[in-house]
C-alpha cells in the first residue's frame, strides 16, 4: 500500500519538475531575447505531442500564444514547395534536369545551365536583386524574372551552396506552370487538406485569419511592428502560415506516411551530391555518427520558427516565436535536449506532464 501511494505521489509531482525545466528555460530566454510570445510542440518517440504556449501572440490585444495560434513559418515553407516539385517530377509533368529557362523563356540565356535540381539545392547561382526587389508590391512572373535577370550569375550553377530565397520563388512558379494551378492550390489539395491542416495556408494580404499572431522586432528599448507584406511570387520561398496543432499533424505524417509519398520524402532527406551533412531538398540534413537529424528555420518580418527532427531517436521540436531578435535554431536544440533529459530522468513520467 505504501509503495502504491509513493508511486501515485511521484506521478503527481515528478513530471512537473522536468516539464518546468523547459518552462523555466523558455521564460528566461523570452525575457533575455525580448520575445513576446512563444509556442512549442514536443513530439515524443511514440508520436504523442506536448503543445505549450507562452506569453502573447498579439501585444495590442493581449491574446495568449497557443497551439491554435496561426504563425508565419517563413522558410520552413520550402519543404512543401520541394515536395510539390518532386511529386510533379514523379508524375512526369517536369524533369529535375529541366533548365529553368524551359519555364521562363524570357530569362537570360545563362539560365539554360540552371536545372530544377540546382534551384532545389540552393545551387542555382542566381544573384540576389537587392533593392530592385520590393516586398511591398506584387509582381507578375515576367516582372519577377526581369528583376532577377538584370544581374549576372553569382556562381557557376551546381557548384556552390548559397541559400537562395529568390530561386525558390521561381520554383513556386514552376509548380504552377507544371500543374496548371497556383502553388497555394496545389499544396492545399495534395498536402494540407488530406492531412487535416485546416489552419494552414499561404499568405494573402486581404485574408482575415483567425488566431493570427503578430510579428515584432525589439528596437531602441521597445517592440516595433515590421513590414508585413509578402508578394505571392515569393510563395515558393516562404509563404505559409500554420499552427502548432497543424504542424504536429504534419510531423506525425512524416513519421508514418499515409498521404505523402515516402519515396519523395526520402529524396528530400538526402544531401545534394552525397555526403553526410548539407542541404537536401527543403531540409538541412545531418547523417553523421549513424544518426539522421533534419532541421529548417524560418524568419520573416518579426516571425521566427524552427523544426528540429531527431529522426533516429524519435524526438521533434517545432517552435514558433513572434520576435526576430536572436537565432531560433539554438532555442530548438536546447528545448530538444531538455525534453530528452526529462525522458531519461523520469521515463514514462514525463509523458504525463502536459497532455493536449
Amino acid at each position: 500500500m505504501l509503495r502504491t501511494a509513493t508511486l501515485l505521489l511521484l506521478l503527481a509531482t515528478a513530471p512537473l519538475l522536468r516539464a518546468d525545466a523547459i518552462d523555466d528555460w523558455i521564460k528566461a530566454a523570452m525575457e533575455k531575447d525580448h520575445v513576446p510570445g512563444v509556442g512549442v510542440a514536443i513530439v515524443r518517440p511514440d508520436g504523442s505531442a506536448d503543445i505549450r504556449g507562452y506569453g502573447v501572440a498579439n501585444l495590442e490585444h493581449d491574446v495568449p500564444f497557443s497551439g491554435k495560434t496561426v504563425h508565419r513559418i517563413a522558410s520552413i515553407s520550402k519543404q512543401f514547395c520541394a515536395y510539390a516539385i518532386l511529386k510533379l517530377a514523379k508524375e512526369g509533368k517536369l524533369s529535375l534536369d529541366d533548365p529553368l529557362r524551359k519555364f521562363f523563356p524570357k530569362g537570360p540565356e545563362e539560365w539554360s545551365k540552371i536545372t530544377i535540381t540546382h534551384a532545389l539545392a540552393h545551387r542555382s547561382g542566381i544573384a540576389e536583386p537587392g533593392i530592385a526587389f520590393d516586398y511591398r508590391r506584387e509582381y507578375t512572373t515576367d516582372e519577377y524574372v526581369e528583376i532577377l535577370a538584370k544581374r549576372p550569375l553569382a556562381e557557376e550553377p551546381g557548384k556552390t551552396y548559397r541559400y537562395n530565397n529568390f530561386a525558390y520563388g521561381l520554383l513556386g512558379t514552376v509548380v504552377g506552370i507544371a500543374s496548371g494551378e497556383p502553388i497555394e492550390q496545389y499544396v492545399k489539395k495534395h498536402v494540407f487538406d488530406p492531412l487535416g491542416m485546416a489552419a494552414t495556408h499561404y499568405w494573402d494580404a486581404e485574408a482575415v485569419v483567425p488566431h493570427r499572431s503578430a510579428g515584432y522586432r525589439w528596437r531602441d528599448g521597445k517592440y516595433v511592428i515590421p513590414l508585413m507584406i509578402r508578394p505571392r511570387v515569393f510563395h515558393g520561398s516562404g509563404g505559409i502560415l500554420s499552427s502548432l496543432e497543424d504542424m504536429v499533424k504534419y510531423e506525425q505524417e512524416l513519421r508514418k506516411p499515409k498521404v505523402l509519398d515516402p519515396a519523395i520524402l526520402d529524396q528530400q532527406w538526402k544531401v545534394f551530391g552525397g555526403g553526410e551533412r548539407g542541404y537536401g531538398f527543403g531540409w538541412q540534413v545531418d547523417r553523421r555518427n549513424g544518426k539522421l537529424v533534419l532541421t529548417h528555420t524560418g524568419g520573416t518580418f518579426g516571425y521566427t520558427s524552427v523544426i528540429h527532427r531527431d529522426v533516429t531517436d524519435g524526438w521533434t521540436v517545432i517552435l514558433f516565436r513572434n520576435s526576430q531578435t536572436t537565432e531560433v535554431a539554438a532555442w530548438g536544440a536546447e528545448i530538444l535536449m531538455l525534453a530528452k533529459e526529462a525522458k531519461n530522468d523520469h521515463g514514462l513520467l514525463f509523458r504525463e506532464a502536459r497532455k493536449i
